[in-house]
């Protein structure tokens, strides 16, 4: 093999790993669309929502795939938890604060010098939108579209 189909095949199985990470924006928000529905239990309606406030928002997203590489998969980030994927999103999730905020991976925001969370008037996201553990924040939001979010 000459050194220039060496140098080629080299390089072709350096940057193979790449291109199978470097779906569409597009396709990346689908997949994230169907976590949210799965693990937070949105309704179509509450999703159609959603889709529409993220196709009014071409760069809003998990980050450009062309160019982000996000440093552990949700794979690797539950295994350093000790667990699966779908373990530690059952772990997180909160019977009690379901009730009371109604939806999971929600907390109540109260008092606790004098009120119980039962108490609580409003609850807060566990962790950055879309809401569901091991799964990347979304980016490039602007104020008004977070509000509709």
């Amino acid at each position: 093999m000459n050194r220039l189909a060496r140098l080629a095949l080299a390089l072709g199985i350096a940057l193979a790993p790449l291109g199978a990470h470097a779906q569409t924006l597009q396709q990346n928000n689908e997949v994230m669309f169907q976590q949210m529905q799965q693990w937070r239990g949105l309704s179509a309606a509450t999703m159609g929502r959603i889709r529409a406030i993220f196709a009014g928002a071409p760069h809003m997203g998990q980050g450009n795939p062309a160019v982000t590489r996000h440093p552990m998969t949700p794979d690797e980030a539950a295994q350093r938890q000790g667990g699966s994927v779908d373990s530690v999103r059952r772990a997180y999730r909160n019977a009690r604060f379901e009730r009371i905020c109604g939806h999971p991976y929600e907390v109540p925001l109260y008092d606790p010098a004098t009120q119980t969370p039962e108490d609580a008037t409003v609850c807060a996201f566990m962790f950055e939108y879309p809401n569901v553990p091991l799964v990347y924040p979304v980016t490039w939001v602007r104020a008004d579209q977070a509000v509709a979010l």
